[in-house]
């Protein structure tokens, strides 16, 4: 307990330090964002050499947290979570390693990439069971900075993961309108 505290006070302590230059309106320093949109999921399933293809629409959130070495380069660490229903609950989440490149110096406008590589996980929720497992995913994308502060963001995704013996690659295009705290 007493080492959860020290850390907890390390921690804070670092986050509102002037030396972190966070929350200065400058893009350098300290970020962490979040964003809701919609994406189009495709999925090919390969049970024991069977292929079944789906499509659906998802809602989509969007979470980063990370560190910026200047304003036109975030690296940090990113979720996109897509969500839907089909007879239970479906979860489909991509934690990457990401990095975001600004074409543009100033942080009012402008346009950007961004990638990130990392693990997928599929989960199933419902009353009556629940499966998950995870392997592989990565992401690429593209958007504008259209306020201080307001992006929108166009992904592709693709995740490869395997729940229960059954393999299933997912293909995606995701839209969302994000905020970051820098």
């Amino acid at each position: 307990m007493r080492q959860s505290s020290l850390l907890i006070c390390i921690a804070i302590s670092i986050l509102f330090s002037t030396s972190t230059y966070a929350f200065d309106g400058e893009r350098k320093g300290f970020i962490l964002g979040g964003g809701l949109g919609v994406g189009y999921l495709s999925n090919t399933t390969s049970p024991n050499f069977l292929s079944d293809t789906k499509s659906r629409l998802a809602f989509q959130t969007n979470f980063k947290i990370g560190y910026a070495p200047s304003n036109t380069l975030e690296i940090f660490y990113s979720n996109k979570v897509s969500w839907w229903d089909r007879n239970g609950l479906y979860l489909l989440g991509l934690g990457a390693a990401a990095f975001t490149l600004y074409f543009d110096n100033t942080s009012e406008t402008g346009w950007f990439v961004s990638g990130g590589i990392g693990f997928s996980s599929l989960a199933e929720i419902n009353f009556d069971n629940s499966h998950s497992g995870s392997v592989f995913g990565l992401f690429s994308g593209a958007g504008y900075e259209f306020s201080k502060h307001w992006t929108v963001e166009v992904d592709l995704l693709y995740s490869n993961v395997t729940v229960k013996d059954n393999d299933f690659d997912f293909f995606g295009v995701l839209v969302t309108i994000n905020v970051l705290a820098f």
